[in-house]
Formats: structure tokens, C-alpha cells, sequence
């Protein structure tokens, strides 16, 4: 499946907030991530997901991301329904 994604920040770095329409990720799974200011979405692929983890490949780099904690980034508006809040761990070169 194909998900939407907001993230808080121009780019997908540590501590930044992203907000996931939908909460039924699985393996494979694709997410078009709009980046605050930016025109051009990122596109991600969900290489793991589950307790309480979430890994994304994005072109070569692979981001780390755990459930959203209160101290982070606001996480960015997102449309009514269901969503899941993340805040990216780490990036690092694939």
C-alpha cells in the first residue's frame, strides 16, 4: 500500500517529527513524505515495522524512527483519520 507522510522539518534528520496517515504499515509498504517547504515528496520504503519501531529506506539512506515523545518536534497537522506519530531516531547511510 501507499501511505501519505508529513514530516516537521526540510529534511529527514534526527529528532524531527513525521506524522503517517493510516496505521497499517507493513514491510514493503511505500510513503509519499512531504517535507516542510519543500515542493518535491520524499518517497520512503518500510524495510521494518513493529514494536514500537519503524525503519524506512529513502534512496540510500535508512532512518530509524520510535513512537512520537512529547519533547520532540510538534508533530506536523495531519488530516482527521487514523494517523501514527513518529520521531526519527537515526539516519545513516545504507
Amino acid at each position: 500500500m501507499q501511505y501519505q507522510a508529513y514530516l516537521s522539518r526540510t529534511e529527514l534528520d534526527a529528532g524531527a517529527a513525521l506524522v503517517i496517515t493510516g496505521n497499517r504499515l507493513a514491510t514493503q509498504d511505500t510513503i509519499r513524505i512531504a517535507l516542510a517547504g519543500k515542493k518535491q515528496p520524499a518517497t520512503a520504503v518500510v524495510s521494518a515495522f513493529g514494536l514500537g519501531r519503524l525503519v524506512l529506506s529513502v534512496g540510500r539512506q535508512r532512518i530509524e524512527l520510535q513512537p512520537w515523545l512529547s519533547g520532540h518536534d510538534d508533530p506536523p497537522e495531519a488530516p482527521a483519520g487514523p494517523v501514527s506519530k513518529w520521531t526519527i531516531k537515526t539516519v545513516a547511510d545504507a
